[in-house]
């Protein structure tokens, strides 16, 4: 056969494959499309015949920003522009916060009906948003979530959120900490006084400078991640973010129980219904004392916190702590130590006869059962002092006896 008939031959057999195929997809191997499944008890879509057609203005609505435990409401339109009833159901909803009215219904061709969602803001959270599933016979789009989002703003409230951090304070160094008393509601407030749980606190009201306003709105949007809740690109949009705010300036006094401290601080405001806000300081103040820990132990002078190697128990363990005092003239005077556990023996010595140090030796007796004593539950050795700024004090010992 020559060449060219050959060619010729060849297309011909494909070209009549490629329409076989076509016939073969067409006829017996139509591609089938799942029905959308319908739950129970929702309308179901025409299959034949007329058909209903759904449309909704609109399927979102941000309502802005509301106050905690406010109310709204919102009707959504919704229309029929097919040629049969459309019959629609309120199916699930969010929250329990949403509800919906009407909760069913029927809409004729070219008709349209109002959907009311209403809400109750209970929860605190920045970001509210809830719906409720509209489900319809339109067999092109059976159900459409019907949703309400917006931001919860606050009359007042106090940042950073939770506890104000005072840090370490000391007799060089008095604690300090600034906060802000604040609101995304109102913009004419007075923080009218405050009260502290004892004399340690002293606190300044003090309004705020345009830098230190624009630090806070930068801090807000990260914090509260409303830009995106919000739908707005303004980044000029301050009243979002911040309205009304005062700083608040605590100082925290050097003298007081040493230790870990919480001081509780409240402000009081002339808003109605929030006359008062409450607020932790916190910090530390390390004890009055330095100590020299033993061989291969750590000590954590602030917390008096002496964390001891691992050990066995059979053998059990002695060490000593010399314990020197910061700014007394007189000579340390220690109570009897009383030990937990009870099975621990602690005491006294002078070393070098150095009246302003007191060695504390303690046993732990060989033969106890292992046992893990953490930060959280360490073992502790109290005695009183004639320290000023001091008169108890109770050293914890970290260890794992195995």
């Amino acid at each position: 056969m020559r060449p060219g008939a050959l060619i010729a031959a060849v297309a011909s057999l494909v070209i009549a494959a490629v329409i076989v195929a076509a016939l073969g997809r067409s006829s017996g191997d139509a591609v089938v499309v799942e029905k959308p499944k319908i739950e129970e008890g929702m309308p179901q879509p025409a299959s034949e015949g007329p058909q209903p057609k759904m449309v909704v203005d609109q399927s979102v609505h941000n309502f802005g920003m509301l106050q905690l435990d406010s109310k709204g409401e919102h009707e959504f339109i919704i229309k029929n522009e097919g040629e049969a009833p459309l019959e629609f159901k309120i199916g699930k909803r969010t929250c329990q916060c949403t509800g919906a009215v009407p909760e069913a219904g029927s809409i004729p061709p070219g008709g349209s009906s109002k959907i009311t969602l209403n809400w109750h803001i209970r929860n605190p959270n920045i970001r509210f948003e809830h719906s409720a599933q509209l489900h319809t016979n339109d067999p092109k789009q059976t159900q459409v979530s019907l949703v309400i989002k917006g931001i919860v703003g606050q009359k007042l409230r106090t940042f950073p959120p939770g506890d104000w951090t005072a840090g370490t304070t000391s007799k060089e160094n008095p604690g300090t900490v600034e906060g802000y008393v604040m609101s995304n509601m109102l913009d004419d407030f007075k923080v009218v006084g405050h009260e502290g749980s004892s004399s340690a606190l002293k606190v300044t009201i003090l309004p705020v400078t345009p830098e230190e306003r624009r630090q806070l709105i930068t801090h807000l949007r990260g914090e509260l991640e409303t830009m995106k809740a919000a739908e707005t690109s303004q980044e000029d949009d301050s009243a979002m973010w911040l309205r009304g705010v005062y700083k608040v300036a605590v100082e925290v006094a050097t003298e007081g129980k040493a230790g870990s401290y919480s001081e509780p601080l409240r402000l009081q405001t002339d808003v109605p219904d929030d006359k008062e806000l409450n607020v932790n300081i916190t910090g530390t103040r390390p004890p009055p004392f330095a100590f020299i820990a033993p061989t291969n132990a750590k000590v954590v002078p602030k917390d008096s916190i002496l964390v001891l190697t691992d050990f066995e128990a059979a053998k059990g363990k002695t060490f000593s702590v010399i314990i020197i005092p910061v700014g007394m003239s007189e000579d340390l005077e220690l109570g009897e130590p009383v030990c937990e556990p009870s099975q621990f023996k602690a005491s006294f010595s002078r070393p070098m006869m150095n009246g302003k140090q007191v060695k504390l030796t303690v046993e732990i007796p060989a033969g106890l059962p292992p046992m893990i004593k953490s930060q959280d539950d360490p073992a502790t050795i109290t005695f009183t002092t004639n320290h000023p700024q001091m008169k108890e004090l109770t050293l914890k010992v970290v260890f794992t006896s195995l």
